[in-house]
């Protein structure tokens, strides 16, 4: 008998941490602000995920420990295909996703990235130029390597 009552508190305390988690990523998800990528240690963060990385394992190492932008990062980049609700950080947070699959050590497109001064500057880049052309001019050479992986071009310009 002794022991129902803690396992009733624990049980009570997992249904409270799942109400507080699922209310932050409606919060999340009703704000048109994306939450900050944690952008430090992020290459070496996606230097670890395995080379066959999938959306879901790169948004969890752009916000490590934080379950709800995860899952509110996570329904805004599969749920919605219009672009009508991206804002600058939510076209970045989606820029940096898309190039962050392509982070895959020893790639030729892993040189480009960490030519460029790793993911995060890379996104930056991407978005600022506005187009492949202009983005082409900026980073040079190792541009073309960024440019021709899939989902890039949509995701970043």
């Amino acid at each position: 008998m002794g022991l129902a009552a803690p396992m009733a508190t624990a049980s009570e305390f997992d249904r409270q941490q799942q109400k507080e988690t699922t209310q932050a990523v409606e919060a999340l998800q009703a704000s048109d602000q994306a939450p900050d990528v944690v952008e430090e240690g992020l290459d070496e963060r996606l230097s670890q995920l395995p080379p066959d990385r999938t959306l879901e394992d790169v948004v969890k190492a752009m916000y490590p420990g934080d379950e709800a932008a995860q899952q509110a990062v996570l329904n805004k980049l599969t749920g919605m295909s219009t672009a009508g609700f991206w804002d600058q950080t939510w076209k970045y947070t989606k820029c940096a996703a898309y190039v962050s699959l392509l982070f895959v050590p020893g790639a030729k497109a892993y040189r480009a990235i960490k030519a460029l001064g790793g993911v995060a500057e890379t996104a930056r880049l991407l978005i600022g130029a506005g187009n492949a052309a202009d983005f082409l001019e900026i980073a040079g050479g190792v541009g073309s390597q960024i440019i021709g992986a899939g989902g890039i071009a949509k995701n970043c310009f």
